[in-house]
């Protein structure tokens, strides 16, 4: 028998397991172009500066975010260039097709 302890986070439970890593990842995928800081993140997703800051560190960590330096804080933007954002994007666009055809 498999215990709790025994299991281990997958890759995209690590990702995008949280409402608030989705949240906070949906948000600035929305926005690509855009960089924000982690108050704006904060006040446009509704989700605590803790959540957001654990999001934000983990989506850096594998390169989804690129991060810069304004007026003494970090400002975060979604890495266009990352192949994981990248097929987060192809998901995403699949994902509204098939939502769009079952509509119909």
């Amino acid at each position: 028998m498999v215990t709790k302890e025994d299991m281990t986070i997958s890759f995209l439970e690590e990702l995008i397991g949280t409402r608030t890593k989705l949240r906070t990842f949906e948000f600035l995928l929305e926005h690509p172009i855009c960089e924000y800081s982690m108050r704006d993140i904060c006040e446009n997703t509704w989700l605590s500066i803790q959540s957001v800051k654990n999001a934000l560190n983990i989506f850096t960590e594998y390169g989804m975010l690129t991060v810069t330096r304004k007026e003494g804080e970090d400002y975060y933007q979604i890495n266009m260039e990352s192949p994981i954002v990248e097929a987060f994007l192809e998901l995403h666009l699949k994902l509204a097709e098939v939502l769009v055809e079952r509509e119909r």
